[in-house]
């Protein structure tokens, strides 16, 4: 018998863990699926450059050999024809730069998918490539409730509130019932017959002395509700962080893309 709810309130934090545990599975998913996706973007941004950097090079060698061409002809000096190989070189040198940077973010996207390093198909770049939507106006600040995260804080919270009202029950009586079934007629029809025999026993046991320790546990409790209280916090406000960078960072990209 659950009088004092000591039973009823162990079932809630347990089911709260449960619900907690489901919340960082998701988690994990949301950021595997997250890191997919920005490390797809940031690899188109490196093959975008590296064509840049190809066309500028191409560019480069043309005017190499204009002033090599004016400088044969007299009507140039080796300053500037010295200036434009060394502008050259540094073009050149960018590619293969660019090349490794390609090859780190295909081998980490390989790693986020599960399969050994190697190179991600993908088509070539076209000259109208589609931008994502852009960020609707007036979203609510409620959508923050969705975030795994800051649902997972939430359930460890409730599992800590309830886990001090077990504390709490543990000050009072627990009481027993224990019963004792039995037939003395072998007739499985007749067992809770003539022949059928029910005794039960109730106990009240009442809580002795422990040297604090029921007090102590349930200051625990409070002083662990308390940290999963200031982890929801830290969740929301986390979720509040990310979401407040990732708006700006597009805001300021725009503006970067235009120049």
């Amino acid at each position: 018998l659950d009088l004092f709810g000591r039973i009823r309130r162990e079932h809630e934090s347990a089911l709260a863990f449960v619900l907690a545990s489901e919340h960082g599975r998701r988690g994990i998913i949301v950021t595997l699926i997250g890191d997919v996706a920005t490390n797809y973007f940031l690899l188109r941004e490196l093959d975008l450059q590296l064509e840049i950097a190809r066309r500028t090079l191409r560019l480069n060698d043309e005017t190499v050999l204009y002033f090599q061409n004016r400088l044969d002809g007299g009507v140039s000096n080796r300053l500037e024809l010295d200036r434009i190989r060394a502008l050259r070189s540094e073009t050149a040198v960018a590619i293969p730069e660019i090349e490794q940077q390609i090859a780190v973010v295909e081998h980490f996207i390989s790693l986020l998918v599960g399969r050994p390093p190697g190179r991600i198909d993908r088509q070539a770049l076209g000259q109208d490539e589609l931008l994502p939507p852009p960020i609707p106006p007036g979203l609510p600040a409620s959508l923050l409730e969705r975030r795994p995260d800051v649902l997972q804080a939430e359930q460890l919270l409730v599992a800590a509130n309830a886990d001090i009202g077990v504390a709490k029950a543990r000050f009072f009586p627990t009481i027993s019932l224990t019963g004792f079934l039995g037939g003395v007629s072998g007739d499985l029809a007749t067992l809770m017959g003539q022949g059928g025999l029910w005794s039960s026993t109730l106990g009240l046991f009442q809580p002795i002395y422990q040297g604090g320790r029921l007090r102590r546990d349930l200051e625990a409790a409070q002083a662990r509700f308390d940290a999963a209280l200031a982890d929801y916090q830290k969740s929301a406000l986390n979720g509040y962080r990310e979401v407040a960078n990732a708006l700006i960072t597009i805001q300021k990209l725009a503006e970067v893309r235009v120049e």
